[in-house]
């Protein structure tokens, strides 16, 4: 003996509906929030020859029933100059939630065909010599120069007001 529901189908085709629909007003709020934590990590970001500042872009995914935002870079260099090297990039005391930030603590040698003399002397690096010849620089790390993690904590808040925005449209 068996138990029928009436209208059984009609409400899981509602809450279907209203998942899909809670889903898609959360991707276009994070594409909104993103966007703006990106445009404030750019104004945040140290430029140079502005391919850093260029390089930051933004992305929502959706996996399973999981929306997700991104802010990056993907520069190699990109994570050196947000959290700094070496003893300099230690010493700033710099601390993030989730993150394990570790630096060498000895002094290395870029070399010479890698850095412009005009780069190295901005930095203060120290030439290093053979014959005459200058063939690396010794460097001590880099400080910080923070642009991705204050643009997240500058939008915090937005974040939450966004999130519960989205979810509350489902109704």
């Amino acid at each position: 003996m068996g138990i029928s529901i009436e209208g059984l189908d009609k409400l899981n085709k509602l809450l279907d509906s209203i998942d899909r629909r809670s889903e898609s007003n959360l991707m276009q709020e994070f594409k909104v929030i993103a966007e703006d934590i990106s445009t404030d990590a750019r104004m945040l970001a140290p430029v140079q020859d502005g391919r850093l500042r260029n390089s930051i872009d933004w992305r929502v995914t959706k996996d399973n029933r999981t929306v997700a935002g991104e802010v990056f870079s993907q520069l190699s260099y990109a994570r050196y100059v947000e959290f700094g090297t070496g003893i300099k990039g230690a010493e700033a005391g710099l601390v993030r939630d989730g993150v394990n930030l570790t630096y060498t603590m000895q002094p290395w040698v870029i070399p010479a065909s890698k850095m412009s003399k005009e780069t190295a002397e901005q930095y203060h690096f120290i030439p290093i010599k053979k014959n005459g010849e200058v063939i690396g620089y010794l460097c001590h790390g880099a400080k910080p120069h923070p642009f991705l993690y204050p643009a997240l904590q500058q939008n915090k808040d937005k974040v939450v007001k966004i999130s519960k925005r989205a979810v509350l449209k489902m109704e």
